[in-house]
């Protein structure tokens, strides 16, 4: 007997949502953060949904080119943030902005405001914290 090849299909559907997002310090080790437009209008970090047929790493390019202008090198995997009650799971990459003049421009549409910080903002995403913690609060003292 011969399965439809659409059922199969539908039966191994992805069933969680795919974002990526980048971590990226200046020289003082201050981490970039962006306000955002729409929802909580909390801070979090650059980044987005993946798109079909699109690399983790192409995403997160487009994603940081699209919200602040700047054109950015994924350099390293760092964490996985599984937010299984939202069906979603968020990749962390540390990148660093290709050129000397990394000059943001946020796109107002989706960015309120853009900074460098080094302490954690209250109003911050639930990502922003995972990742904050688990980067910044669990490292400190060790080393």
């Amino acid at each position: 007997m011969e399965t439809n090849s659409a059922n199969r299909q539908e039966q191994f559907k992805a069933s969680k949502e795919v974002s990526v997002m980048a971590w990226i310090e200046n020289q003082f080790g201050d981490v970039l953060l962006l306000k955002q437009v729409r929802g909580n209008k909390s801070w979090t970090l650059p980044g987005g949904k993946v798109r079909s047929r699109e690399t983790i790493e192409d995403a997160l390019r487009r994603e940081v080119d699209e919200e602040i202008g700047l054109k950015i090198q994924p350099v390293a995997f760092l964490d996985l943030f599984d937010r299984s009650e939202k069906a979603v799971i968020t990749f962390l990459y540390s990148a660093r902005v290709k050129g000397h003049r990394g000059v943001m421009s946020p796109k107002r549409r989706e960015v309120a405001a853009a900074k460098f910080s080094s302490s954690l903002p209250t109003d911050a995403t639930p990502s922003l914290r995972f990742f904050w913690k688990r980067l910044r609060e669990d490292t400190q003292g060790k080393g």
